[in-house]
């Protein structure tokens, strides 16, 4: 099981849950995540697949995006001439009586056989801000990232989960997420997120007494959406990673295959090119 609780019960006044962006400013009352006004421009006109729970009146229609490569911006090479990332991303309107009351949005990434940590966290580099961090964080983790993880399967990124606060949900956020994932979860090695509470998009800590206030709540919902994810099977990055809130959770079916996260790995994977 990963998600015991119901989305409803997560958050404290607005909104829930995970999110990676560095942050401009604290999101305002009622305001939806900009993920949501992205998710209104390009996908108005997609065909949805639709989920209806038994026994309620909440359907998650879910789209996917096809797969593109990582980096393709920058170069355009055939796959036997280079190492490559692609990524899917996969998105679902949580609709109450066909009112959009929530989403969840989550990305997966599959590789070159066994492909080397650096050359990974370099195509990564070359796509974006974002994709650059995420591929520090598990470049960091994983000296041999083809061989400790993509080799056994694809890295999922649970990457957005949100509700508006005003409405009732009543499902878990496990079933909401295994049903978005549905066609993944048979062929994944990891799921990765940041426990970061939603309410506070745009924080990047402030000044003076009011800003150590702050700090403090902030501190205090993000331990609190820990403490939710390892009673589901998540457990934290070791190092900075962990400290910012990074978790992962590797399949039952790979315990023992998979290689547990360390940290400093990146550094090491480096070294045998310096």
């Amino acid at each position: 099981m990963w998600l015991m609780t119901s989305i409803a019960s997560v958050g404290v006044q607005m909104s829930k849950v995970i999110k990676l962006h560095e942050h401009e400013r604290k999101r305002r009352s009622g305001e939806r995540p900009r993920f949501i006004a992205e998710a209104l421009e390009w996908r108005s006109n997609k065909r949805w697949g639709t989920h209806r729970f038994p026994n309620s009146n909440v359907t998650l229609k879910c789209h996917s995006k096809p797969w593109e490569r990582v980096g393709d911006c920058v170069y355009n090479l055939p796959d036997h001439e280079q190492g490559w990332v692609k990524r899917q991303s996969r998105f679902g309107w949580i609709e109450l009586d066909g009112e959009k009351v929530g989403a969840l949005d989550a990305t997966r990434y599959e590789t070159e056989t066994l492909i080397d940590t650096e050359e990974f966290v370099l195509i990564m580099d070359m796509d974006s801000a974002l994709e650059a961090a995420f591929g520090v964080i598990l470049g960091d983790a994983w000296q041999h990232i083809g061989m400790d993880v993509t080799d056994y399967g694809t890295i999922i990124h649970l990457s957005w989960a949100w509700t508006d606060p005003a409405f009732k949900v009543g499902i878990p956020v496990n079933d909401l997420f295994k049903q978005l994932l549905k066609p993944w979860l048979p062929s994944h090695a990891v799921i990765v997120l940041k426990a970061f509470p939603l309410e506070y998009e745009g924080y990047n800590g402030f000044e003076g007494e009011e800003g150590a206030e702050f700090d403090i709540a902030f501190r205090r919902r993000r331990r609190a959406l820990v403490r939710m994810f390892e009673t589901a099977g998540f457990q934290l990055f070791p190092g900075k990673a962990g400290n910012d809130g990074w978790m992962l959770r590797i399949p039952d079916r790979l315990r023992g295959s998979v290689t547990p996260p360390q940290s400093g790995q990146l550094e090491k994977a480096m070294c045998r090119y310096l």
